[in-house]
């Protein structure tokens, strides 16, 4: 795979960056489609395990390009739509590269990052972490917001790396929040095994979504998202092991009460919230202490722990408040290998 150093507003791809380049170089695969790149893969696991942005794989069998010339043909082997993830397995893997490492350190706004694009590797800038929609399931997710000037080519599956080559994901042209739609809408996020073609939330998140005309240096900035590197190493490692990705979860849609709090629409029979004694209706206000002034809060509460943690909830139910204990359940989405319809 031969990238071209593109300059990034007003500072230029220095030496270092270039030297970072040439050490994950050789565990980056480019896939292809004729005659086309589709997408970059990056080798996770010397046994020529690869992984990628859902919407470039277009088929069960795809081939890809390594960074010596040869031609590999790949095999999807899981992927997760909610991430828009995907592992693939090399065929007659001989190891030749050193798989590149997942970052697990907590970013700082202001990190300095390495977008590679199929025209080239540009600076970005971590700007911060925000909730916000993954469009094709409707879920709301921690994504890392990030900065870097307009390219001349689609952004969506660029692999973003550190500037120490440690890789935190892939630019998803599916995370986004609609103008214009309703804010007071049912959010599944916090489901278990329930629909997940629900609507989208909007104007709760507009604030924070939506994209600011800015200039970085003498370009025009693109503001773009990545699911959480901390979500996408987990999210990577559980698509590695088979076992099908788990995310916190006590079974209840929700949307905003009109006094404030997270507003109970309907409970999943035999989930948490069921077995804990929560009931449509019931008004979130307080988790373990902590107020929840509406359904995004009430989301971002619940994906702060971990399967199996016990929460103290206040609702109030009618004219009475209760405190409920509730246990942090698990909604699993593993997805078969079948990329139809991956965007």
């Amino acid at each position: 795979m031969c990238l071209a150093l593109l300059p990034m507003g007003t500072t230029q791809v220095g030496s270092k960056d270039k030297a970072v380049w040439r050490s994950i170089e050789p565990a980056i695969a480019s896939i292809v489609r004729g005659r086309q790149d589709v997408g970059s893969a990056a080798l996770v696991d010397a046994r020529g395990i690869f992984v990628t942005y859902l919407g470039s794989v277009y088929a069960p069998h795809v081939t890809a390009r390594l960074a010596d010339g040869r031609i590999v043909g790949m095999t999807l082997k899981a992927s997760d739509d909610t991430t828009q993830l995907a592992v693939l397995q090399a065929d007659d893997w001989i190891r030749s590269a050193r798989p590149i490492a997942p970052e697990e350190d907590p970013l700082i706004a202001g990190d300095r990052l390495l977008a590679i694009l199929p025209s080239g590797l540009v600076h970005a800038d971590y700007e911060g972490s925000i909730h916000g929609l993954v469009a094709s399931s409707k879920r709301l997710m921690p994504l890392s917001e990030i900065h870097f000037a307009a390219p001349p080519d689609k952004i969506g599956g660029a692999l973003i790396v550190t500037a120490d080559g440690e890789m935190i994901g892939f630019l998803d042209a599916a995370l986004h929040s609609r103008e214009g739609e309703e804010a007071n809408e049912v959010l599944p996020s916090a489901m278990e095994g329930g629909s997940a073609a629900k609507p989208s939330l909007s104007r709760t998140l507009k604030s924070m979504l939506q994209v600011r005309p800015r200039r970085y240096g003498p370009q025009d900035m693109t503001t773009a998202y990545i699911v959480a590197p901390n979500v996408f190493r987990r999210t990577m490692e559980d698509l590695i092991s088979g076992r099908g990705v788990d995310r916190p979860s006590i079974g209840v849609d929700v949307k905003n009460a009109p006094a404030g709090g997270a507003l109970i629409e309907s409970v999943a029979e035999g989930s948490s919230a069921a077995q804990a004694g929560l009931k449509p209706g019931d008004v979130v206000f307080e988790i373990n202490g902590k107020r929840i002034e509406d359904q995004v809060a009430l989301a971002k509460a619940v994906m702060e722990h971990q399967v199996g943690a016990s929460l103290t909830v206040k609702v109030r139910r009618g004219r009475s408040m209760l405190i409920v204990p509730v246990r942090v359940g698990s909604h699993q989405a593993k997805r078969p290998a079948n990329p139809e319809g991956a965007t």
